[in-house]
């Protein structure tokens, strides 16, 4: 009798102290497993610091766009991770807190051989469909081709119907590993020129959550000085 009290005691006292974290929610978009396991990694890491605050974050997974309209209207603290691509006049109640970077990187299938001069010719770029990211960082001298998956832009190469494929090299603050998206299989690539930077941000509802704001931000600044 005197056990079953005292597994009451622990499960009770078990509840209250998760109960005394106050939640901070974050939308993210969400993309494949491999991209959302490294998030949760990132998440992970980030409540290390935000758990002797007596705060934690937790993330939910929204439409393309939503994360910042609900963040904006104060429904959530804020949305995980987005471009410097965002249009922030848009969201007037956000404000950004610098997070991982992004490398873009144009590859070109190894197998060509070709040496294209981007001048005298329009290269072709397979794109995954409606990525703003892709869209907002090319030049004139791109034919976009888009696509609706990974494997689709694999093939794409693989089969000559495209010369180049934009890839980003996600390199998670406080995270040791770097994360490359797409991840194409059966295709041999080499870099086509130097990579392009975009920052990304963490979007945080700063007219209605300031403590928020600054918690995260401080905790961010900590990791970057794990890397």
């Amino acid at each position: 009798m005197k056990f079953i009290y005292l597994f009451i005691l622990i499960l009770s006292l078990n509840t209250i102290a998760k109960d005394d974290l106050k939640v901070i929610k974050l939308g993210y978009i969400q993309a494949s497993k491999r991209i959302d396991n490294y998030t949760k990694k990132f998440v992970a890491n980030l409540n290390k610091l935000l758990k002797e605050k007596n705060y934690i974050a937790e993330t939910f997974p929204l439409p393309s766009t939503r994360d910042l309209y609900l963040s904006n209207k104060g429904q959530y603290h804020g949305a995980l991770t987005r471009s410097n691509l965002v249009d922030n006049s848009d969201y007037p109640n956000l404000k950004m807190i610098p997070t991982p970077v992004a490398l873009m990187k144009y590859q070109l299938n190894k197998k060509k051989k070709i040496k294209f001069d981007s001048k005298a010719k329009k290269l072709r770029l397979v794109c995954i469909r409606d990525d703003r990211l892709c869209k907002g960082i090319i030049g004139k001298n791109f034919e976009v081709i888009e696509v609706n998956s990974h494997k689709a832009q694999a093939l794409m190469l693989k089969n000559d119907r495209a010369d180049l494929v934009m890839r980003v090299h996600i390199i998670g603050t406080g995270l040791k590993e770097e994360l490359v998206v797409p991840l194409l299989e059966e295709v041999e690539l080499e870099d086509f020129k130097d990579p392009f930077v975009v920052h990304t941000y963490t979007f945080v509802n700063f007219k209605q959550y300031p403590e928020v704001y600054n918690l995260i931000s401080n905790a961010y600044q900590a990791l970057q000085k794990s890397n």
